[in-house]
């Protein structure tokens, strides 16, 4: 499975390789309502910040689950997992290397020395139970 990590400029004009979905993390209050359903089979948005301490703002648990649930139900039907945040350094790389590690696919490729690791160890500690 291809796990690609955009931000919101570069995901305008990214086309996935074969069927994909994407997940989508923004700040709290989004600006704008871009959807790029055309290009994905599914969009699931997500609003938490790039902040490495649990506040009313950090992932959820439940957002946890829902992005966990949202793989797992397109996992045998995709080619790509596109994740994508404001400046895909901090939490989509995060959320994607949690995925590639939960679900045994291929880390994605690149150097991301700026990602969440709050965001990833909370991730993948939430299925250690």
């Amino acid at each position: 499975m291809r796990i690609t990590i955009k931000d919101k400029n570069s995901v305008k004009d990214y086309k996935p390789k074969g069927k994909a979905i994407i997940i989508r993390i923004e700040d709290v209050y989004p600006i704008k309502d871009l959807k790029y359903s055309d290009l994905y089979l599914e969009e699931k948005r997500f609003f938490f910040l790039d902040i490495d301490y649990d506040m009313d703002y950090s992932i959820t648990e439940q957002e946890i689950i829902e992005i966990y649930n949202f793989v797992n139900n397109y996992k045998n039907k995709i080619d790509e997992i596109v994740v994508q945040c404001v400046y895909g350094q901090g939490r989509s790389p995060a959320v994607a290397f949690a995925i590639a590690k939960l679900f045994n696919f291929e880390e994605p490729s690149g150097e991301f020395p700026d990602r969440n690791h709050f965001i990833l160890d909370k991730f993948l500690n939430f299925f250690k139970s």
